[in-house]
């Protein structure tokens, strides 16, 4: 629908967010029928990467639309995204090479996976208090709050009618 009515000029789904490769595909299919651009979002693991890499080249639009990826030193970078690949996928002047090999082009690294693969982030309500205040400020934090709060109450509210 969103495609048929031209909201956006440029589609940006994450195929390992957005209904996976077969819906992220068709979503690059229908761009391309109603002339609009589409340029996976990239912003997770070497996984995610590689399936959106692999869309972008198998959709057509490689070379009409640049792919879109983070690599912003020391938070965003190659090596860490890439962490449990065997190879990392490696940018030549802001030019990548779609891998060749078998599957999604990809060879997960066992010994990374066996260190990193079991939990890497871990979010309960005293963590997100301190990830909040740390990041955001006091103010924000208390904005945060005070509109969480909020939708409780309403949903209670709701709930008692």
């Amino acid at each position: 629908m969103m495609i048929e009515r031209r909201c956006y000029h440029i589609f940006q789904p994450d195929a390992t967010f957005a209904g996976g490769i077969a819906q992220t595909f068709e979503v690059a299919k229908l761009c391309r029928k109603h002339g609009l651009l589409y340029s996976p979002h990239t912003w997770t693991n070497g996984i995610g990467f590689a399936v959106n890499l692999q869309l972008m080249a198998a959709s057509g639009f490689a070379g009409e639309k640049e792919m879109e990826y983070p690599i912003s030193p020391p938070g965003w970078v190659v090596e860490a995204r890439d962490g449990i690949l065997e190879k990392p996928f490696l940018h030549d002047q802001g030019t990548l090479q779609t891998p060749t090999q078998p599957g999604l082009g990809f060879t997960i690294n066992q010994r990374s996976l066996r260190k990193y693969g079991q939990r890497y982030f871990i979010m309960d309500r005293k963590r997100l208090v301190w990830f909040s205040l740390r990041t955001r400020g006091i103010k924000v934090s208390k904005e945060i709050d005070r509109v969480r709060k909020e939708k409780r109450a309403r949903a209670r509210s709701r709930g008692n009618s």
